[in-house]
């Protein structure tokens, strides 16, 4: 449907033998979960480093809220990086009457 939100997309890479899971589109409670899923499937992999590319349209609370638990064994290094557009808190108002 034209106008919707879109989920958030995610896709995983490596850059010079770091892990990189870019998130595009929007990440709220309807799939934080599943988010929350690919992540901790990388961090399962025991990556010598992780990155979270934010590339988001939004992104809820539900998204902030313990992305992974926390005995899950850490990457030596981590980083949250936003490369391509800002991330907005909240959603722009519908115009539609």
């Amino acid at each position: 449907q034209a106008g919707s939100p879109q989920l958030a997309q995610t896709k995983v890479s490596v850059e010079n033998g770091v892990v990189v899971v870019t998130l595009t589109g929007e990440v709220d409670m309807v799939n934080a979960d599943e988010v929350r899923s690919t992540l901790q499937a990388q961090l399962d992999e025991l990556p010598r480093a992780l990155v979270v590319d934010l590339a988001l349209e939004f992104l809820g609370s539900a998204g902030l809220i313990h992305p992974v638990p926390e005995s899950t064994p850490k990457p030596s290094a981590c980083a949250i990086r936003n490369a391509e557009k800002p991330t907005s808190c909240s959603r722009p108002r519908s115009t539609a009457a």
